[in-house]
């Protein structure tokens, strides 16, 4: 047995210093094209609205992966619960009946309140629903 260790020691490499993750965790693309992992959202375009991904949390980063495997994108983890800091090009404008159905409220209190939600849905897309909806 010694001996075939000797064999092979030349051909053996050091340890990595951190242990192998094991994780297997898929989320769902909301209709935002974003992904919540321990209450925080994520873009997570490319991928098609309500596909499943899989996520890799790390300590310090969070990485999301088609089904195929191939990294889409990689995310520094966040700190703050329940926020979301979208760049322009992550924010999607889908109207829905939903979108349409908080619009309506808004119209009901009145015009101004009508133009501010149209403005702010505007600005930040789909996301924006979360604040009248919670």
């Amino acid at each position: 047995m010694l001996a075939l260790f000797e064999e092979e020691k030349p051909y053996l490499k050091a340890l990595p210093l951190e242990a192998f993750r094991y994780f297997r965790q898929t989320r769902t693309v909301d209709d935002a094209g974003l992904v919540v992992i321990e209450q925080k959202y994520y873009p997570a375009l490319p991928a098609p609205l309500y596909s499943e991904v899989t996520v890799r949390i790390y300590e310090r980063e969070v990485e999301i992966l088609d089904a195929h495997g191939r990294l889409l994108r990689r995310h520094e983890k966040k700190t703050a619960r329940r926020r979301y800091e979208l760049p322009p090009e992550d924010r999607l404008f889908n109207p829905s009946r939903e979108t349409a159905r908080l619009l309506g409220k808004a119209m009901k209190i009145g015009p101004h309140s009508a133009q501010l939600a149209h403005e702010i849905f505007a600005h930040l897309g789909r996301p924006a629903r979360r604040p009248f909806t919670a």
